[in-house]
């Protein structure tokens, strides 16, 4: 049962003296104790080589003098001597350290070490050298056998391995769990877990076992944060001093060497970074100057908008040179197009002869190649007619005959030409009275069954009978156009005989020209060939005249069957008169009586052969005759068809031309107007290109500066090196054997002395821990006043460590496991974040819920929500939980503390955190902090320097079972 002691305790300091000689005895073990525990220490730390290099942070003091406006626009600071420091410990250069030297496997073979007393022994062999300064090292460096690399493990834990070499070359890797195969040195050895490299610097490996630990990345990089010192320098903050202790010298170098490397690599990184940066400023920067010139623009676009959609361009120096350009080029078109048209009346009025003598190059291809046909048509229609008209040998009778005939099929076709015309015109207007057309009696046509026809049609349609007169009628004029053209032509060919003096064609009429020119062709081959027919047999007939004429010569050259019998029959009649010795002289004479016989008879036949070659070469020269007029008929209709395609073309053009002058007219009457407008928008352009000019200066000069602060960025970056390497010492750190042995026993009386005055003045005015526990209060530790600066929970002292921990499990050790605890905080230090901070390591979700009303709040708090002028208190997250502000100043806050509003929100609260620390200023002997503890079963009180008095109102709820209250005192160290 908890009873309440008396408060009135006092310890005077006359007693002091004999206290101490009182437990002198005490004192004395105690300073023994401390003497026995330094000499422990300095014989058993173990041997660590200091190791120390300087870095020179050329970027540390440059730029000093440069404006914040110029930093701003740079957007990089300069670093200063923390900046520095901060780079040089953080993780991840400690984590780029470990890679590169690969520390995250630690190997060491399964034998005998020397422990404590080996470390014992090298401390004594150390101390000794130093005492005798020995210049020869009395410890040896250690020898590493196996040399991991390229090593890969990222698990969150250590794993233990064992390494058996099973030969020189090849070894077996195993956990206590797990087999994970044999590999080979100098080979990488991959697992899905890691994966490493062994190199050896020993040739026999055979049965030698190795332990092996894959440590995780991110615990090592922690445990270097912890033992590699950064220090500026106190008169060059520019310098930096490192230092690092290992057992291993040569590592311990390598490591302070590498870790500068690594810093340097990582300043250049960042100015790249910051490089890139800057650049995506300057576009930012260019894409602002740009929108802003795009609303000038658009605003100025809105008014030329007309323009562009005439002139193409917004430029009103370009519009102009356009619209004069315009201007020229269609008093040149209309110039051309006067010519054109004048050119081609006078063809019209002249002739096509000489057309194109006069082209200016808007003529297409078709019409030269026309006219080109024309003028070799006529010629060869003039040459055709003068042959045929010396060698025409018809009589003047046919002549004549042929003449009357030909004018009265002129003025009949001219005649049925004017009636299809007016046959046309009347169909087209309907008009279909019953008119004598003498075509309606030829009956070659079928004009008059067409009328008829029509005329049914027509006189059923209007009986509303029959609707098939539109089709019949477009029938009926097509009909009549194709006769139209016929007579037509019909009538130019017989106007063309005419003049020609052409008989009529009778055998040829109906063949094309291609046709005719090749029947002239094969006629006149025909033609010759019976002309040299002629001449052959004429020769032959004079040849044979002579008796000596060797007739077998004959055969080649006449290929018909008589006369080849005839020969054949000669040549042998001449075979027999040679041979003369056995033919008498009669017998020789009857045989030349039968070759001049043969000779006759051969005669006769080559004089009737030339006659019938006579005839056919006057057949064929008739032939040829008839076909030369028929030839210069279709010449002549081809030319009369070719002119009238050429004379369309020529209406065709000279109506486009007249269509062309009007609109070059009035296109000249719009460049005219528009010219007038142009002036007024010169202003406006001028103003924009000012605006533009600005902004492109602008831009110019942003890079300027940023080239130039790269520029001297990297230069700084390149000037950023190591100062002096670090270098493998010979000796490593002393022990200190007799300096750490009187220390140990100086602390220890120091302690017993403290102690028991401790002791002695339990009971006295001022609280401390032990009159609060001899109060039967509970008492968690002490805390240092450090606290407030501390950012980083890695950093804190063990002892607030501990009493963070205390704090934790008193409250856990409560029955209740939602914890809402009153944090009386008053002028000691604030230990919320911090235990916040491991609550989250516990996975636990911590809210701290502000109770001080004396500053300006800018978020929703307590006081908002309590007035009811907020649905809700904002909630913000810090790193070590969640947090709800008092929300500004009030006076009245006790009033609003005590309402049933905020108990229901301490309700909602307690449902959503496991931790809740409502903090309050308020100092333990306030009156008001009374009625505030008697809401919470859970309190936190901080002791600075309140006496037992003025904490008596808290002492009587730490004595009540329904209260669960702790204590910390904070400490000025």
């Amino acid at each position: 049962m908890n009873t309440k002691q008396p408060l009135e305790l006092l310890v005077s300091l006359s007693d002091l003296k004999s206290i101490c000689f009182k437990y002198k005895k005490l004192i004395l073990i105690a300073a023994i104790a401390g003497g026995l525990l330094g000499l422990t220490y300095s014989l058993t730390r173990p041997i660590e080589y200091v190791v120390e290099a300087s870095f020179k942070e050329k970027g540390s003091s440059s730029g000093s003098g440069e404006s914040s406006m110029s930093a701003l626009l740079m957007m990089s600071g300069d670093s200063n001597e923390q900046e520095a420091i901060s780079i040089f410990s953080s993780r991840r250069l400690m984590e780029t350290l470990a890679k590169r030297l690969n520390m995250q496997l630690a190997i060491k073979e399964n034998h005998y070490t020397p422990g404590i007393f080996g470390k014992i022994r090298d401390n004594l062999k150390l101390s000794y050298s130093v005492y005798k300064e020995r210049s020869k090292p009395s410890l040896y460096d250690t020898k590493y056998i196996l040399l991991p690399s390229n090593i890969y493990y990222t698990h969150e834990t250590p794993l233990a391995l064992q390494i058996q070499f099973l030969n020189n070359n090849t070894f077996k890797v195993s956990s206590d769990d797990k087999d994970y195969g044999t590999g080979q040195l100098d080979t990488p050895f991959i697992t899905s877990d890691f994966s490493f490299t062994l190199a050896s610097n020993e040739p026999q490996l055979t049965s030698r076992n190795f332990q092996a630990t894959l440590i995780p990345l991110t615990p090592l990089a922690e445990g270097l944060k912890k033992i590699v010192s950064i220090k500026a320098n106190e008169y060059d903050k520019s310098l930096f001093l490192l230092t690092y202790r290992h057992p291993e010298r040569h590592f311990a170098a390598n490591v302070l060497n590498t870790l500068m490397t690594s810093y340097k690599d990582y300043l250049q990184e960042e100015q790249n970074r910051i490089a890139q940066e800057q650049l995506a400023y300057l576009e930012n920067r260019q894409n602002k100057l740009g929108h802003q010139l795009q609303t000038l623009m658009n605003a100025h676009a809105e008014e030329t908008s007309n323009d562009l959609s005439t002139f193409g361009s917004a430029n009103s120096e370009i519009a102009m040179q356009y619209l004069v350009s315009n201007q020229q080029k269609y008093q040149e078109k209309k110039q051309n197009v006067e010519l054109e048209m004048k050119r081609l009346h006078k063809a019209q009025q002249e002739g096509y002869a000489y057309f194109e003598h006069y082209a200016t190059g808007n003529d297409v291809v078709t019409v030269h190649q026309t006219l080109n046909q024309i003028r070799d048509l006529k010629q060869q229609a003039d040459a055709i007619s003068v042959a045929v008209r010396n060698s025409s040998e018809v009589s003047p009778e046919t002549m004549q005959e042929n003449f009357t005939k030909q004018i009265e099929e002129l003025y009949q076709a001219r005649r049925y030409s004017d009636e299809t015309d007016q046959l046309i015109a009347d169909v087209e207007s309907d008009l279909l009275h019953e008119t004598s057309y003498t075509i309606f009696d030829n009956p070659k046509y079928l004009v008059r069954a067409w009328h008829e026809q029509l005329h049914s049609h027509l006189a059923k349609e209007q009986e509303h009978q029959d609707d098939s007169w539109q089709d019949t009628k477009t029938t009926f004029r097509s009909y009549l156009g194709n006769l139209s053209r016929y007579f037509q032509v019909v009538a130019q060919t017989l106007q063309e005989r005419l003049a020609h003096q052409q008989i009529s064609p009778s055998e040829f009429e109906g063949i094309d020209l291609k046709t005719a020119n090749d029947l002239f062709t094969s006629y006149s081959a025909q033609l010759d060939q019976a002309e040299a027919n002629i001449l052959q047999h004429q020769f032959i007939i004079e040849e044979m005249k002579d008796p000596d004429f060797e007739i077998t010569a004959l055969s080649p050259s006449l290929a018909d069957p008589v006369s080849q019998e005839m020969i054949q029959k000669a040549s042998i009649i001449r075979m027999s008169l040679k041979d003369e010795n056995n033919r008498s002289v009669k017998e020789q004479e009857r045989l030349r009586s039968e070759l001049d016989l043969q000779k006759r008879v051969l005669t006769v036949h080559l004089e009737q052969m030339i006659k019938l070659q006579r005839l056919k070469h006057s057949l064929i020269k008739e032939k040829i005759h008839g076909l030369q007029n028929t030839t210069l008929a279709l010449i002549d209709q081809k030319i009369s068809i070719l002119e009238k395609h050429l004379a369309d073309y020529i209406e065709s053009r000279l109506a486009t031309l007249d269509h062309e002058k009007e609109v070059i007219d009035t296109h000249l009457k719009t460049v005219r107007t528009e010219m007038a407008a142009l002036p007024q928008k010169r202003v406006s352009e001028q103003l924009i290109q000012q605006r533009m000019e600005m902004n492109k200066r602008m831009i110019e000069e942003l890079s300027r500066l940023v080239e130039s602060k790269n520029i001297s960025n990297n230069l700084e970056t390149n000037q950023s090196t190591a100062l002096d390497a670090a270098i493998a010492p010979v000796y490593p750190r002393q022990p200190h054997i007799l300096l750490l042995t009187v220390a140990g026993a100086l602390g220890g009386a120091f302690m017993a002395i403290c102690g028991c005055l401790l002791g002695s003045i339990a009971t006295g005015v001022r609280a401390s821990p032990e009159n609060l526990k001899l109060a039967n209060q509970n008492v968690s530790g002490s805390i240092s006043s450090q606290l407030n600066t501390l950012s980083d929970i890695k950093l804190l002292r063990d002892s607030d460590l501990d009493t963070l921990r205390k704090l934790i499990t008193f409250f856990n050790t409560q029955p209740t496991k939602q914890h809402t605890i009153l944090v009386v905080q008053g002028n000691g230090p604030d230990l919320v974040p911090h235990l916040g901070h491991l609550l989250q390591l516990q996975d636990k979700k911590v809210l701290t819920l502000s109770l001080t009303f004396d500053q300006q709040g800018t978020l929703p708090g307590l006081i908002q929500y309590l007035e009811g002028q907020a649905a809700m208190p904002t909630v913000t997250h810090q790193g070590y939980g969640d947090m709800i502000s008092a929300g500004g100043i009030y006076r009245f806050n006790h009033e609003l503390l005590s309402s049933p509003k905020f108990d229901q929100l301490l309700e909602t609260l307690q449902k959503k955190y496991d931790w809740i620390f409502a903090v309050t200023k308020d100092r333990a002997d306030e009156a008001r902090l009374r009625t505030l503890m008697a809401r919470y079963s859970e309190a936190l009180v901080v002791i600075t320097d309140e006496s037992l008095n003025e904490i008596a109102p808290v002492l009587d709820f730490g004595l009540e079972k329904e209260h669960a209250v702790t204590y910390v005192f904070a400490s000025n160290q």
